[in-house]
């Protein structure tokens, strides 16, 4: 992503509704129950609030290709962390319980190659969360300004995730309550193959009252997500489990 997208990412991280409320959903949907004291992985840990919120489900290690997200980390206080690429994890086969690509395999040249490596290093029983970015039609200039390669449909990441050896357990959409209102925003206004280097991604980040309310939409989407799948939003959610 671009250079400010990280400095942005290292500040609001914590309490912008978009990154608390994606980080909600996903650790209640990773069934921790089921890692029986196997580690888990973050691939792609960014500012490490990840590993932070899955720290209680158990013992996490974090990995980062780049030097400034690790350095970030490592000032917060978080361990077990190294520099490594996606596709080449530096973990023997059958390691991890749970492995967490937040938000990482639109960033990936060949997201097949990723997910066939994460299969290796997953445990026998081992979960696979997944968050990705939908609908290849709401591509814009943010997408651009985070360096994405592309935006998923429901059937593409399943059949990535299956051919890579996979059972997916569930797949569905969330941020949906805000669909609309996004999805008209960029087909009007962001709908750019490429952006300029200085493009920056506005957060609204003084708006607390709104960021309050927007927090509240995901806490709802949350609780939805626990009862059933939703059928479109902007981005989507994956469990997978590599069954032998």
């Amino acid at each position: 992503m671009n250079p400010g997208e990280y400095a942005q990412l290292f500040r609001l991280g914590e309490n912008h509704w978009w990154f608390v409320g994606t980080r909600d959903i996903l650790f209640s949907s990773a069934q921790t129950d089921s890692l029986k004291d196997r580690p888990i992985l973050d691939i792609g840990c960014g500012s490490g609030l990840m590993m932070k919120r899955f720290t209680a489900a158990g013992r996490i290690f974090g990995m980062d290709c780049n030097m400034g997200a690790l350095a970030y980390c490592r000032g917060t206080g978080i361990s077990r962390l190294c520099r490594a690429d996606a596709g080449a994890l530096p973990f023997k086969s059958g390691a991890f319980g749970l492995l967490i690509a937040a938000d990482l395999l639109e960033h990936c040249e060949d997201d097949n190659a990723v997910l066939r490596e994460v299969f290796r290093v997953a445990a026998p029983k081992g979960n696979l969360l997944v968050s990705v970015p939908a609908y290849e039609s709401l591509w814009s200039a943010h997408d651009a300004a985070l360096h994405h390669k592309r935006r998923y449909s429901k059937k593409e990441l399943l059949g990535k995730v299956e051919s890579a050896g996979f059972r997916v357990k569930r797949v569905s959409y969330f941020n949906t309550l805000l669909f609309g209102p996004v999805a008209l925003a960029r087909l009007t206004f962001g709908r750019l193959r490429k952006a300029s280097a200085n493009y920056r991604i506005k957060y609204h980040e003084d708006l607390r009252l709104l960021n309050q309310l927007l927090l509240g939409a995901m806490r709802m989407e949350r609780w939805l997500l626990g009862r059933c799948d939703l059928p479109f939003g902007l981005s989507l959610l994956l469990l997978a489990t590599k069954e032998h």
